[in-house]
């Protein structure tokens, strides 16, 4: 069989499946002696609402065993995909390029069965025999170099990218458990992913999906262990966090923190409960440079701007952990701070406009200086980008004392 015949057939199956143009103009190669193995470089695949590719691939190879094949089942092994290219771009309208029309589609059906039942009857009998061939589909090894995701939302002018993306994903049947590891580079960040997803209880429906992740990078990591797409809940589980930097660890969530104490070494701990409407954290726990609380958080999600509504009861905050570390003179001793200088040229406020909350903070002490202030409550409430703060209780030395700040970001310039 020539390479041409190969390279037309293959363009012409995935132009078939996936409904979009294809083009392969790399080489093709196809071997039978001693096993199975196919490979092909330079292939794209034309977006639907774009004019550019929704996915590109470098070179991509994979071997198929025969014997199975004589029992009609189906074991690819060796799969390597180099430097593909994945866009996903949302236009002014809301359609992206993965998708002809996103109207009236069930984004999380409750099982393969509900998918069948919704299906047109003229297509009843096409996704039963997808089905039949994923039942009897095995993929050993998938190996991704250098890969590259983006997404990009046109009417906002945003983008957001994954790059140096390198990941070894095992997936012995897609009806059952597997795993991948591997790392990616986000806003400049180096970050590795370690993935294991466990046997459902019931393989033929997409629900009750053990799943155990942990994200780390520079200063810390985040491990998620729980259950995934359970009734109305999209996760369930438990979350914790540790590290010996969170001002390092901040920053692959994309936030810039000052080199301060209490931006050291950190640890957290909480149950979480995930919906499309509300996430909801309790048993929540934390130590930030020393600093202990516990509480709870609810976000609700069904809003123009997500509601936080968060709850922190402290033992001792000492105000000094928030203060710049002195710098070393020559002699090795260290010259203090002086007080009330700036981290910063300037203080950031947009993060006030991104959301709404209510928040209610207590603690036992907190430490100015050497003067202790003690049973200190403080409510603050932030709606429309105004946050007003006011100091509940709180004794100086035994003696009661109040206070309050209020800042809004919606003029040219914050107002305090």
């Amino acid at each position: 069989i020539s390479a041409e015949t190969i390279r037309t057939e293959l363009a012409t199956r995935i132009e078939t499946a996936t409904g979009r143009a294809t083009r392969i103009d790399g080489p093709v190669s196809f071997s039978v002696i001693p096993t199975a193995r196919l490979s092909a470089e330079g292939i794209g695949i034309a977006g639907l609402a774009s004019d550019t590719e929704a996915f590109s691939v470098e070179s991509v190879s994979f071997g198929l065993s025969l014997l199975p094949l004589l029992t009609g089942n189906i074991e690819i092994y060796g799969v390597t995909i180099t430097r593909p290219f994945i866009l996903i771009e949302t236009d002014a309208d809301g359609r992206t390029n993965w998708s002809t029309d996103n109207a009236g589609i069930d984004a999380s059906p409750g099982s393969i069965e509900d998918m069948i039942a919704s299906t047109k009857p003229q297509e009843q009998t096409a996704t039963e025999d997808t089905l039949t061939v994923l039942e009897r589909l095995s993929i050993g090894r998938v190996k991704i170099a250098d890969g590259t995701l983006v997404w990009r939302d046109i009417a906002s002018d945003t983008e957001e990218r994954l790059e140096e993306i390198d990941f070894d994903i095992r997936v012995p049947r897609l009806d059952g458990a597997g795993t991948a590891e591997g790392s990616f580079t986000r806003l400049g960040v180096r970050q590795s992913l370690e993935l294991e997803v466990g046997e459902r209880p019931d393989p033929n429906r997409l629900e009750a999906i053990p799943v155990a992740l942990n994200l780390s990078a520079d200063g810390g990591a985040i491990t998620v262990t729980g259950t995934a797409m359970s009734g109305e809940s999209l996760f369930e589980g438990s979350v914790e966090t540790e590290g010996g930097s969170f001002a390092d660890f901040a920053k692959i969530f994309g936030v810039d923190l000052p080199s301060l104490p209490a931006f050291g070494e950190f640890n957290t701990a909480a149950r979480l409960n995930a919906s499309a409407t509300q996430i909801r954290v309790d048993e929540f726990a934390l130590d930030f440079g020393g600093i202990k609380a516990r509480g709870g958080a609810v976000v609700g999600l069904d809003r123009e701007r997500p509601g936080v509504g968060l709850k922190l009861v402290a033992e001792t905050i000492d105000t000094s952990l928030f203060v710049p570390e002195g710098e070393s003179t020559e002699d090795g001793t260290v010259e203090p701070q002086t007080p009330g200088t700036a981290v910063s040229d300037e203080i950031d406020f947009s993060a006030l406009r991104m959301v709404d909350a209510n928040v209610e903070i207590a603690a036992n002490e907190i430490l100015i200086g050497t003067v202790p202030v003690t049973n200190v409550g403080i409510d603050a409430q932030l709606v429309n980008g105004a946050l007003t703060a006011n100091l509940r209780s709180a004794a100086v030395n035994g003696a009661p004392a109040n206070g309050g700040i209020s800042v809004d970001t919606n003029g040219e310039a914050p107002s305090i």
